[in-house]
């Protein structure tokens, strides 16, 4: 009785099921399936590429100081590529250095690291340049052996001028405002200078104010010399180091590095002290113009519309501006020196600047907007392109006229830019199936004083 009954309830559980399986394969309809059809294959995952050891030391870079020149970055590196350099063996981080610049910067890791046997090596058996492990020495506070570095020095026979260079270690100091670092290495790189050269620029005008203002400074600086040069003057501008600033004016820094930092850095205590120097010295005074100018060129390093202003004021040439505006890519402040009576004698090389330094909207702006009086350096422009392997700016280039030629293709070729000569030979074979015609700058019949009213 107890197997019926439970064959029974089996037997009404199942038909239950399949009552609800049915019921639901109404509802919805099962997807037909082609038994032929294999099963698609699981994609292996793609994994990302390891990093070569260029790319990890790139990445070590802190990208806000991308205004320091090339050997600053390297300081900034070194301590990533000294886990992988071995002065005995090639190393593939620094294989496109230069041997001597590899043993500079082994002296600095070695420096860094404490590595006083490795310091000896660099320094007595690779005899390599001292200004690296100067700095480091510096950075750890390690006097004894910045003298060491600092007063290292040999002469060269004829000129009888130190084969140190001290200029990176200050400019160094003066970007990251220590004043006593930067009076340590002005004093240190002057010790044994008799001659008292006062760097005040390239501007020769008036010669008679140029020595009395040469006198005083020099009066000054007979008992405390040292030697300080253009850039100097503009990292502690640019950064607003006031004292560093003072200390290198005073001892006779250019005031044309002064105002190109501090037009770039537009900091408003660096450029109040540089205005009172002009009641001080008559020879800045009566070259005003030519000081502001440099305070302009920094202003359109940076777009400053504000510090550019008042160097126009001051008399600042507008070529100067024009030309920071196409070297530094600041298509809003060229637009600004044209509001402000840019004309084309103030525009000179514009185009070669701009494709030097990869600013396809300037070239742009400047083909659908400028004047034929402009003159328009076509091939030296494709040349930079082509070396800046700048593939957008040779096509623009082309397109709007500029004739391609065989050396083109072979300075490409030489610079091993595979997609540029690929580009080139087309562009090349286009051109000789078509007539020739001279270049034709688009719609130029605007002339550029309409640039302004834009």
């Amino acid at each position: 009785m107890k197997t019926k009954l439970i064959i029974l309830t089996i037997a009404t559980l199942s038909l239950g099921l399949l009552t609800a399986c049915d019921k639901d394969d109404k509802k919805v309809p099962a997807p037909a399936v082609n038994p032929t059809e294999p099963p698609k294959p699981t994609p292996e995952p793609i994994l990302p590429r390891a990093l070569t050891l260029e790319e990890k030391a790139d990445q070590m870079i802190e990208k806000t100081f991308n205004e320091q020149k090339e050997l600053i970055n390297l300081v900034r590196r070194l301590k990533y590529v000294w886990e992988y350099y071995d002065p005995a063996k090639d190393n593939i981080l620094l294989g496109e250095l230069s041997e001597r610049k590899q043993d500079e910067i082994g002296l600095l890791g070695a420096v860094l690291e404490d590595r006083e046997e490795l310091v000896e090596f660099f320094m007595n058996e690779k005899m390599a340049p001292l200004e690296l492990g100067l700095i480091g020495a510096l950075k750890i506070g390690d006097m004894k052996r910045a003298d060491l570095f600092a007063n290292h020095v040999t002469y060269d026979s004829g000129t009888k001028s130190k084969t140190v260079d001290f200029e990176v270690p200050k400019y160094w100091a003066a970007y990251i405002g220590d004043l006593a670092i930067f009076k340590y290495l002005g004093i240190k790189s002057s010790s044994g200078v008799k001659i008292i050269n006062v760097n005040i620029g390239n501007l020769r005008l008036d010669r008679e104010s140029e020595k009395i203002f040469r006198d005083q400074i020099t009066q000054q600086l007979q008992q405390n010399y040292v030697r300080l040069d253009f850039y100097d003057n503009y990292w502690a501008a640019y950064n607003g180091h006031l004292d560093i600033v003072k200390y290198g004016m005073a001892h006779g820094a250019s005031p044309s590095g002064a105002f190109f930092g501090a037009g770039s850095g537009g900091h408003s205590s660096i450029l109040d002290y540089l205005y009172t120097l002009f009641d001080k010295y008559e020879y800045l005074a009566k070259n005003k113009d030519y000081f502001a100018s440099w305070g302009l060129l920094g202003a359109a390093q940076s777009n400053n519309i504000e510090v550019g202003e008042k160097m126009i004021e001051m008399g600042a040439k507008l070529g100067f501006g024009v030309e920071g505006s196409t070297r530094y890519g600041q298509l809003n402040f060229l637009k600004f020196m044209i509001s402000r009576g840019a004309t084309e004698r103030d525009f000179g090389y514009v185009y070669t600047y701009a494709c030097e330094n990869k600013h396809l909207d300037i070239v742009s702006y400047m083909f659908k907007n400028a004047s034929n009086d402009i003159p328009f350096e076509g091939d030296s422009c494709l040349y930079s392109a082509i070396k800046n392997g700048d593939i957008n700016m040779i096509k623009y280039l082309i397109e709007n006229g500029q004739k391609v030629t065989e050396g083109n293709i072979n300075f490409a070729n030489e610079a091993q830019q595979v997609e540029v000569v690929n580009y080139l030979n087309q562009a090349l074979n286009a051109q000789q199936d078509k007539p020739s015609q001279k270049i034709q700058i688009q719609d130029n019949d605007i002339i550029i004083e309409e640039l302004g009213q834009e």
